[in-house]
């Protein structure tokens, strides 16, 4: 059951980006993908989410530190 599901979301996945690639402008594909390759911040925010705040419960300190 679980495999025809990721079976189904895989395959309305891919029919949804083939449907949308046909007009997409390569430039801008290919800036959206510089910025995520080169520029992103992500792995800095998860690593001062996840090693400097540490493990948190809901209404703990570190929740509160987190949410700022």
């Amino acid at each position: 059951m679980k495999f025809r599901i990721i079976a189904v979301m895989f395959l309305a996945v891919a029919a949804t980006g083939s449907a949308a690639g046909e007009g997409a402008d390569l430039s801008v594909v290919n800036r959206i993908k510089d910025q995520a390759f080169n520029h992103s911040q992500v792995m800095n925010y998860m690593h001062h989410l996840a090693d400097e705040n540490g493990p948190r419960l809901a209404a703990s300190p570190a929740y509160q530190r987190a949410a700022r």
